[in-house]
Order: structure tokens, then sequence, then C-alpha cells
């Protein structure tokens, strides 16, 4: 907990010390008026990228909207807030807090930087989960925060004894991709995967053919079954190249 509490006390101050040397900071240039006259609406603008289903901190579900975010790597939130005539709210009122050392958040700019510092394997394989308010004046809204395995690199899979290549991953709150695609690419090489506590799912979007696995403890191997339809199935693998 101590690492983690350091590593979050760094990770402001760094943001802090950024805010206050940017260029592009003129103390001359005019403050911006903005229009909102009640803040009543608050919004996550790149919520569908990190979108996941909500889990309390006891694993079970709730019905408030959830957000995966990666331990120890850097999530940003477009948080937005409107009032009821879709004015937008001055977002240096706007606050994004957590009831949880397991997350911390700093402003940057509009947006917020969001870390996670435990995953599943620090809190009995399950993820570490919190609220996540969004305030601006009497306005509050909640979010459902969890933190997830983080899997960028380049891994090499193993299908059957053979080795198929290395493949550099990209993640998203929950979802992992071949780096060079975007979310939602469609193309045939572009297979997708999530994670859930120590599990990760790969699919292809063409055809039937799955791969299912345990993360081990490290973070850097994953090890289980692939299957292609219902009538074949064999073991695959992946190690974390470093």
């Amino acid at each position: 907990m101590k690492l983690g509490i350091l590593i979050v006390s760094c990770f402001v101050s760094l943001l802090t010390a950024c805010a206050d040397e940017s260029p592009d900071a003129a103390d001359d240039d005019p403050p911006i008026e903005y229009g909102c006259l009640e803040p009543k609406h608050a919004y996550v603008f790149n919520e569908a990228e990190i979108d996941s289903a909500c889990r309390d901190a006891e694993d079970a579900s709730c019905d408030r909207p959830g957000l995966a975010i990666p331990k120890y790597r850097e999530t940003r939130l477009e948080v937005r807030v409107f009032d009821d005539d879709g004015r937008l709210c001055d977002p240096a009122q706007t606050r994004v807090t957590f009831g949880s050392e397991d997350f911390a958040s700093a402003a940057d700019g509009n947006d917020f930087l969001v870390i996670a510092t435990r995953d599943a394997f620090d809190n009995g394989l399950i993820e570490p989960s919190a609220t996540m308010l969004v305030s601006n004046g009497a306005l509050t809204k909640r979010w459902q925060a969890m933190a997830v395995v983080d899997l960028v690199g380049t891994w090499e899979i193993t299908v059957d004894d053979l080795t198929v290549g290395d493949f550099p991953v990209s993640q998203s709150g929950r979802y992992i991709r071949w780096s060079e695609c975007a979310p939602d690419d469609p193309r045939s090489e572009c297979s997708a995967g999530e994670i859930h506590a120590d599990q990760a799912r790969l699919k292809s979007p063409v055809g039937t053919l799955s791969l299912e696995g345990a993360i081990l403890p490290e973070r850097d191997a994953i090890e289980g079954i692939w299957t292609n339809g219902e009538t074949m199935s064999g073991l695959w693998s992946a190690r974390k190249l470093p």
C-alpha cells in the first residue's frame, strides 16, 4: 500500500508541475466565459472506450456505469458538465474523486488523468472497485471504477507448441488489441480481447477462433485453451517480451 501511495503522490505532483510550467498558458489571455447557468449533466465523452459491466468492491453486480482502469497506466477521462440548455460549465469547477486509495485522479486541462494502484492480483483475484464521483456545484454523478491488469507490451504467442509470432498489444480499459488497430477495427488481423480479473479472452472478428487463458501472477505470461467452433481445440500460451 505504501508503494501505491508513493506512486500516486508522484503522479499528482508531476501533473501539477507540468500544469504550472506549460508554455501555452499566457498570463495576459482573457478568461474564458462559460454560459452555464446551473450544472445539471455530467458526461465522460470517451466512456465507450473503457466502459465495463459494473462490479462493486465485493465483486457483486451493480447498476451504475462502469469504467475499467489498468493498473499504473494513465487513463484520460474526457469529463464535461453542461446545464439543461447544453451550455458547457467551467471545467475548473469540476472535480473527480474516489472513495478509495486504490485510485487517484489529477486535472489535466479540461480532462482528468486517472490511475489505479492495485489490480486483481493485489486483491484476492477480485478487481479493486470504487465509486468515482464527478461533481460541479450542486451536481454529483457516479460511475464505478474497476482496476484491471495492464497487458500493454509485445507478446510472443505459441499455439500447440508452434510459435506463431510477436504481437504488440495496446489496451483501452479492459479491451486489448493489436497496437496498429483502432478500436472496433473490423480487419481480420485486428483480433480483440478482454481482461476480467486474472482471465484473458482473445477472439477473432472473423470465424470462430477463440483463445481463453489465465494470466499468471507475474503478469508476464498467459496459459490456456484455444477453440475453433465445437470440434477443434488445443493449448496456447503467451509470454511478454522484455
